[in-house]
């Protein structure tokens, strides 16, 4: 598991209190923190609600990837802002009109 508790992942890496948490899941204040300090179970909607809301991608191929509202971060350490992505589309168009052959409709050959 990514995060060992619920608390470190919405405090370390959501940066919400337990309210704002509360009110993002739709839940009260008092039902979160009984949740938060194990005396209710843990619904896995929360966890994937809570990572996904810190950028967490879950799926093999993105193991390690974090998304935030202007860049992907890599596992490395590489920040990507968005409108490189942007150009990577454009860029990726611009080959395939010039090397047909060599596209093959989604992704760039070597």
């Amino acid at each position: 598991m990514l995060f060992e508790t619920l608390k470190m992942l919405r405090f370390a890496s959501c940066r919400m209190s337990q309210k704002q948490a509360a009110d993002y899941l739709g839940y009260s204040l008092r039902h979160y923190k009984r949740i938060e300090n194990g005396d209710t179970p843990t619904p896995r909607a929360v966890r994937l609600a809570l990572e996904a809301y810190a950028g967490v991608l879950h799926h093999p191929n993105w193991h390690g990837f974090h998304l935030y509202a202007d860049e992907i971060r890599t596992p490395d350490g590489y920040r990507i802002p968005s409108g490189a992505l942007r150009a990577w589309f454009f860029l990726q168009q611009q080959h395939a009109a010039n090397n047909p052959t060599r596209f093959d409709g989604g992704y760039l050959k070597s």
